[in-house]
């Protein structure tokens, strides 16, 4: 399609390419999920509903038995499941875009969380006082709103994990 002489110019279609390459992994998702057959569409889906869930860990209707919920005391750490959080604020993401001109396909689908209803809960929380942390260890928490972090979309990101097998959980993942 090219020639080596330069004389003529050609079209740069990366970002054309990379927007088809989008679209193709993200109805491949849909298609390992289960829904590429769905009768009542992908309207019908639910949060997280995309996501692998960790086979070890204890789900009822799945991998429990029955009367796991009448368990003695001494064996009910069994059938618990061990979260942990996680997170990594040297990350940064410039404000580059809006949701209007770069949408989401997948709304909450997967691992990460809805943005629009993301987005919506830190406005309605975010005038909330965050509490110093006293460990010289955790001073990220402490230097989040510092002048380095002006202008950007976000300054990190926060997961929920398996402890014990370290799978994200449906709808674990989101900017900090």
């Amino acid at each position: 399609m090219t020639d080596n002489t330069g004389l003529l110019k050609h079209r740069d279609c990366y970002e054309v390419f990379m927007c088809m390459a989008h679209e193709f992994w993200h109805v491949k998702m849909l298609k390992q999920a289960g829904h590429s057959h769905d009768p009542s569409g992908i309207i019908a889906m639910q949060q997280g509903e995309c996501a692998v869930l960790c086979p070890a860990c204890p789900q009822p209707g799945k991998n429990l038995p029955d009367d796991w919920e009448l368990a003695p005391k001494g064996k009910r750490w069994l059938y618990g499941l061990f979260l942990a959080i996680d997170a990594n604020f040297c990350l940064k993401r410039q404000i580059v875009s809006k949701d209007a001109v770069d949408p989401s396909l997948s709304h909450g689908w997967g691992y990460f969380v809805n943005e629009t209803a993301y987005k919506t809960h830190l406005t309605d929380h975010g005038m909330e006082a965050q509490e110093k942390s006293m460990c010289t260890s955790h001073n990220a928490m402490n230097m989040a709103e510092s002048k380095s972090s002006k202008g950007l979309a976000a300054t990190g990101l926060g997961t929920i994990n398996c402890a014990q097998h370290n799978m994200k959980l449906p709808n674990g993942v989101g900017e900090v």
